[in-house]
């Protein structure tokens, strides 16, 4: 029989390398999940103690609002889109306006110029040489501001094609609302264990 101090001298050298204790304690990461969105819990497609993957779907916000959203910024970029065919189209008709302006300009130049010789000549009247002023610079008048109206229109217009102001903004919004749709999905950000946490108060 082995004698008491040997069991002693066991249990050290055991109690070293296997320590056994009532106070132990098991740690586990805990990772909280939190909505981007507010908003009604429509759906919970997880039980309490379920193992997920990660990308799992654990709760699904209500997506009608955001549905909505995402309808009203397709209809903003329709929207936008047929502003700028209307302008493209105002700033083609303005354009015809600015030629047929600058015809009529150069036609009452020329008529001013007979009347400024004939005046001299003293052939026409100074009321009728007065008239011919005013009319080349009432034409001149019409060139400034159909000149002045493209520039306008082409303002308003901005970048051609996708580089377009107004398209840009109207795509940026159809994209945020679709990226709402899309977060009101909640997904495991890592695979684990699900588990709701006791609520307060109880």
């Amino acid at each position: 029989m082995l004698p008491l101090y040997c069991f002693f001298i066991y249990f050290l050298v055991a109690d070293s390398f296997m320590p056994i204790t009532p106070e132990a304690r098991v740690m586990r990461p805990v990772t909280r999940i939190a909505p981007e969105l507010s908003g009604p819990v429509s759906e919970v497609l997880v039980r309490d103690h379920q193992h997920v993957a990660k990308g799992d779907v654990l709760f699904q916000i209500d997506p009608t609002p955001f549905r909505l959203a995402v309808e009203q910024a397709q209809l903003n970029r329709e929207q936008a889109e047929r502003e700028n065919a209307q302008l493209e189209a105002e700033l083609t008709s303005a354009q015809a306006e600015l030629e047929s302006a600058e015809a009529t300009a150069a036609e009452r130049r020329g008529e001013l110029r007979r009347a400024e010789t004939l005046v001299a000549q003293q052939s026409v009247s100074r009321q009728q040489y007065e008239q011919q002023v005013a009319a080349e610079r009432t034409a001149q008048a019409s060139v400034a501001a159909a000149r002045a109206k493209i520039v306008s229109l082409e303002v308003q217009l901005g970048d051609a094609g996708e580089t377009n102001l107004r398209l840009r903004q109207a795509e940026n919004a159809l994209s945020q609302a679709q990226l709402d749709l899309a977060h009101t999905r909640v997904r495991a950000a890592q695979a684990g264990e699900c588990f709701q946490p006791a609520a307060r108060g109880r």
